[in-house]
């Protein structure tokens, strides 16, 4: 019985920090920068017929790919385009919590989850139209891979 008790510890945590994402997204502005807007542009640009004419060549279509998905779910607003970062700041820290969860730890996972969320950094990348939320997700997936 006492075995079942951290692994219920890691799911309410998980549950935590699904509510601590939507409570910071509706309470946080969005932070825009130039690099942010170039983003958007490309998103939009995505599917027209001068996309290769507009395209800005020096950056990859991965992030303006899940803009524009955010885009076509949720409507273009302020809030549709920090859709991706919050998800995937969100599995980012998931899956490093599983990744110390598998190792025998789900405690500490439990409390590396916690920190990793409340961090200021993740909480302001999540908000900010940039892809360096997305470079801590794939670094996630790297070290949960492992």
């Amino acid at each position: 019985m006492l075995k079942a008790r951290p692994q219920l510890v890691f799911f309410l945590i998980i549950l935590f920090i699904a509510a601590f994402h939507v409570g910071h997204a509706l309470l946080l502005p969005v932070g825009l920068t130039h690099d942010g807007s170039c983003y958007v542009d490309l998103a939009n640009s995505l599917g027209r017929a001068d996309m290769g004419a507009t395209w800005d060549y020096a950056r990859t279509p991965i992030y303006p790919s899940l803009l524009r998905v955010a885009f076509i779910v949720l409507g273009e607003g302020a809030r549709s385009v920090m859709a991706p970062n919050l998800v995937l700041g969100f599995l980012g820290i998931i899956m490093l919590g599983d990744a110390v969860r598998r190792a025998g730890h789900p405690l500490i996972a439990s409390a590396a989850m916690l920190l990793t969320a409340a961090s200021p950094y993740v909480i302001a990348y999540e908000h900010m139209i940039l892809t360096e939320i997305g470079t801590f997700f794939f670094l996630a997936a790297l070290i949960n891979a492992l």
